[in-house]
């Protein structure tokens, strides 16, 4: 067979709808071409029958679903109907007889929500832009581009990018000018400077010397940071200056996933060394030193003579540290807590104040931390629970009991507040009492203060442009109340963050319940105690049920409604069955009165306790009960008794 008749067979094959049928199969051709009829689609004549792109109906619907979409993805994005695809404007749309769809949706709903007017309608915001819907958002979207591309482009030269006679400009110069501008931050922007380059910042040899502090206090007031400037922040803006002043100097930073300090190239090792010499493995708090009080007053920094910032960063003050996650459910395992951010640039503002005996609010800022295992996060570095489990040589660096370093608390009482504020309150009415004594010493020290600039103003010949804060700038918004004070005490003795791990009241309750008695007993009410109680919180309560020993000691207190037996009864059998309780002798005030109930209580086996009056109350009776003739007779008897 030649080539020219094998082309000929195969026209008229590929023309009958059966492409090279007679060439290989000639015994099927004849079958073929009855099954598949000839067709005139071009597409079938150039595919093969097993072909893929050969037209079918499952073909033919996926292309129409391909347009429709495409033509609706089209009106989300731009917001505005497709434009003509002809030029008659006849074919057109009337604009007369256009409706917009929001605008009949809103009119049945005025809460659809779903897109926005067309472009064309008059209530739409792009209604002007767009000329009435002429131009389309895209279109709108790129001139606006262009706009800007072409104010940038045609900017003026500025002094520094002009050369001439006047301004010449050096190779140093051109340089600078080359290298990437560093423009202001604002909150949530990155920084422009890579990481080394942050880490690598030159640093300044003292920084915490007055004047460096006074001028970086007047620089962060003038310019204050996103954290300083929180519309709800409550932390006073010089405050916020000198914690912005501190933080600053801590720059060196730990390995991604770790608490290791990154201590390799020579700058951050110089920065941690002026940090470790302010801030020793143990000490956390900054005091500002006191200014030259021959100079000028300065208005900001003399607010913060003699206060104290802590910045509590444990992995930074003691480099190599563990700290055990507390909220880790198996404790033998717990996990360790990585530093993350400090809560006073994390929470807009937040730093808690610290209140003392000393007059002045001291602040502290912490470090969050996260923990690997219980994925625990915003625990802070002064909480409690992690000052708990540390050594007490460096949980004394914040000057907080655990107990009353609250989670998430906004202050916080120093020790040296609470020392004396657990023995002075033994009574209700102290707490209103301590806290008047805190207030006027918060009083006393602000007049201090006022008086100390004033005077340092006028002999210095200084006009005063900003006047001393007022007292409630200088407290702090957390200043206590007495009702807050109680609070506090109350849960610090019910909280086990103690160095033994038992809370003050088991403790106490313990102890009472190891007393015992080996000779004699006694039961007794007192009405006067009460008065020490809030009516509502004892339930109108009118007295205290006591059980004495013979050594003097208390073993059973319980508060009472009333002086019946049946109030106290339940007392009673459990102090009975103590094993270390065996009298001899049960004496009380009501005796014969009562006596059945504690003869059945106290008798052991097949002794009997002797119940009998007291000895005061015994002389109580006789002198209110008898004569006084007969009381003169008792007593005359009784003396010669004596000396016989």
């Amino acid at each position: 067979m030649t080539k020219s008749t094998a082309k000929e067979k195969d026209a008229a094959a590929s023309k009958n709808g059966c492409f090279g049928i007679d060439r290989y199969f000639p015994q099927l051709s004849a079958t073929v071409k009855e099954v598949v009829p000839a067709v005139d689609d071009k597409e079938n004549h150039e595919m093969g029958l097993a072909s893929k792109q050969r037209g079918s109906g499952v073909k033919a619907c996926k292309r129409k679903g391909q347009n429709k979409a495409s033509k609706h993805s089209k009106r989300l994005r731009y917001g505005v109907p497709l434009a003509q695809k002809t030029t008659n404007v006849n074919s057109a749309e009337d604009p007369s007889k256009r409706t917009c769809e929001a605008c009949i949706q809103k009119q049945r709903n005025p809460l659809w929500k779903k897109h926005g007017h067309e472009l064309w309608c008059k209530k739409s915001i792009h209604h002007k832009r767009t000329n009435g819907g002429q131009i389309d958002r895209r279109t709108l979207l790129l001139n606006e581009a262009d706009e800007e591309l072409k104010k940038k482009n045609t900017k003026p030269f500025s002094g520094e990018e002009l050369h001439s006679s006047t301004i010449k400009k050096t190779q140093a110069d051109v340089n600078h000018f080359l290298e990437p501008r560093r423009q202001g931050l604002g909150q949530g922007q990155q920084s422009w400077q890579s990481k080394e380059q942050q880490e690598d910042k030159a640093y300044i040899e003292d920084p915490f010397t007055v004047a460096h502090l006074k001028g970086r206090i007047q620089h962060f007031m003038a310019n204050p940071t996103p954290p300083m400037s929180n519309d709800s922040n409550s932390v006073p803006m010089v405050i916020g200056a000198a914690i912005e002043a501190l933080l600053e100097v801590q720059t060196t930073r730990c390995k991604k996933g770790t608490n290791e300090l990154q201590l390799k190239t020579a700058i951050p090792r110089k920065n941690y060394e002026i940090y470790k010499k302010q801030f020793l493995p143990g000490t956390l708090g900054f005091t500002f030193p006191r200014d030259d009080k021959t100079k000028e007053p300065d208005p900001y920094y003399s607010q913060l003579e003699g206060r104290t910032i802590y910045c509590v960063r444990w992995e930074l003050n003691v480099p190599g540290i563990h700290l055990k996650c507390p909220c880790c459910p198996n404790q033998d395992n717990a996990g360790e807590l990585l530093h993350q951010k400090y809560d006073f640039r994390q929470v807009a503002g937040f730093a808690t104040a610290l209140i003392g005996v000393k007059g002045e609010t001291d602040w502290a800022v912490s470090m969050k931390y996260k923990c690997n295992k219980c994925q625990t996060t915003f625990l802070r570095g002064n909480d409690g629970r992690l000052l708990a489990t540390l050594p007490a040589q460096l949980r004394n660096a914040y000057p907080v009991d655990p107990r009353y370093a609250k989670e998430g608390a906004t202050r916080h009482l120093q020790a040296s507040l609470t020392n004396v504020m657990e023995p002075f309150m033994i009574t209700h009415g102290n707490g209103n009492q301590l806290c008047i004594l805190l207030m006027e010493l918060m009083a006393a020290n602000h007049l201090r203060y006022q008086l100390e600039f004033l005077s340092q103003a006028r002999d210095t010949k200084t006009t005063v442009k900003l006047p001393p804060v007022g007292l409630k700038d200088w407290i702090g918004p957390w200043s206590p109340s007495g009702q807050d004070l109680r609070d506090l005490r109350n849960e610090a003795a019910t909280s086990t963050l103690t160095s033994t791990g038992v809370s003050d009241k088991d403790r106490v309750c313990r102890e009472i319940q190891s007393v015992g008695a080996s000779k004699s007993t006694c039961n007794d009410h007192t009405f006067r105690v009460m008065s020490n109680y809030i009516p509502r919180e004892v339930h109108g309560a009118k007295c205290l049920h006591t059980i004495g020993t013979e050594t003097g000691e208390v073993a059973s207190v319980a508060i009472v409604p009333d002086v019946g037996q049946h109030y106290y009864a339940h007392q009673a059998e459990q102090f009975s069955r103590r094993p270390n309780v065996n009298p001899i002798v049960h004496v009380s005030d009501i005796c014969p009165k009562g006596t059945k109930l504690w003869k059945k209580l106290l008798s052991k086996g097949s002794f009997a306790i002797i119940c009998c009056l007291g000895w005061f109350h015994f002389l109580q009776r006789i002198t209110k009960l008898q004569s006084i003739a007969f009381v003169n007779a008792c007593i005359g008897m009784t003396l010669v008794t004596l000396k016989r």
